[in-house]
């Protein structure tokens, strides 16, 4: 995830060419030291408890931590994917990985628009928790076409959507995609992907993590006008959601990854992963925009409609 106006380029490396800035830094090393120290200091406060809830207590602020770092390693979801392409390396193609997607039907994956090129020959990785663990419960599926929504191209921002047509169907039950009524009544996402695990998006790829984060901003009604939100954050409320920050967030590589939120105890997909909000102070953990994919549908519905689905 890329901070400012500037999209998550997963090709490159992250803040490789970028100037060391110390102020930026200290200011992200505060904000750690405070948000352990009110975690610690709570957990003084607790002395007078039995040990055993304590004990309980003291297990959630351990998750906490790991949180704040960027989220918690997950198995769950299998139908968060690994997308990459293949890379000729002598006779033996070597798929490189860069982006995260999710599985809507047993042939189709949606991932973020600015992770496509046309020159990629697309490989997705099923039910994977770690890039360097595929092991037999890994289904690794060939990708048979990538379409983009075209009207991405005209802003290089909204409609950050692509899908990837798999050659063959995976054995994994897609996630359903959620209602308009559902998304507009939801107060938080779970995300989930395969993205860097800090706030400056230098490690941690590869692995699959997850973190609970509120909706900051959500058109929940047409009659509400979100403009001076739309500006603050720099998103178009009409096709995206606002969510996350303080710590807790997606980061670079987590690029069309889903943000899931539960209805009557089912995940279901509410968006996909695009960018930083112009508010972000640091690549990661400041907060990011989603693709709304309810207002994908009709786009979704045309691929499905085709005949080599």
């Amino acid at each position: 995830m890329k901070s400012n106006n500037m999209l998550w380029d997963t090709a490159n490396c992250p803040g490789c060419n970028e100037q060391f800035d110390a102020e930026i830094a200290f200011k992200s090393l505060r904000k750690r030291y405070q948000q352990i120290s009110a975690i610690l200091v709570n957990y003084m406060d607790e002395a007078g408890i039995d040990r055993p809830t304590r004990n309980m207590l003291a297990q959630k602020k351990k998750d906490d931590l790991i949180r704040i770092i960027g989220g918690k390693e997950t198995d769950r979801f299998p139908q968060t994917c690994l997308i990459g392409s293949i890379q000729q390396a002598g006779a033996y193609p070597i798929p490189r990985w860069f982006c995260s997607g999710i599985l809507v039907h047993e042939r189709l994956v949606l991932t973020a628009a600015h992770c496509y090129s046309p020159d990629h020959q697309y490989v997705v990785a099923i039910n994977a928790t770690h890039q360097n663990d595929l092991d037999d419960a890994v289904e690794i599926k060939q990708v048979k076409k990538a379409l983009v929504n075209e009207y991405y191209f005209q802003t290089k921002k909204y409609h950050d959507i692509s899908a990837l047509i798999l050659r063959e169907p995976s054995t994994i039950a897609p996630i359903s995609i959620a209602t308009s009524e559902e998304i507009n009544s939801a107060e938080e996402v779970t995300l989930a992907g395969f993205g860097n695990s800090d706030r400056n998006s230098t490690v941690g790829f590869g692995i699959k993590r997850e973190v609970n984060v509120p909706i900051m901003s959500i058109l929940r009604d047409r009659s509400t006008d979100l403009s001076e939100e739309e500006y603050t954050y720099g998103f178009e409320a009409d096709l995206e959601f606002v969510a996350g920050g303080g710590g807790f967030d997606s980061c670079s590589g987590d690029s069309g990854g889903p943000a899931f939120i539960k209805v009557g105890g089912e995940y279901k997909l509410a968006g996909l992963t695009s960018r930083a909000t112009l508010t972000s102070d640091f690549l990661c953990g400041d907060g990011g925009i989603y693709t709304r994919v309810d207002q994908q549908r009709s786009w979704i519905n045309s691929i499905l409609d085709f005949d080599f689905i």
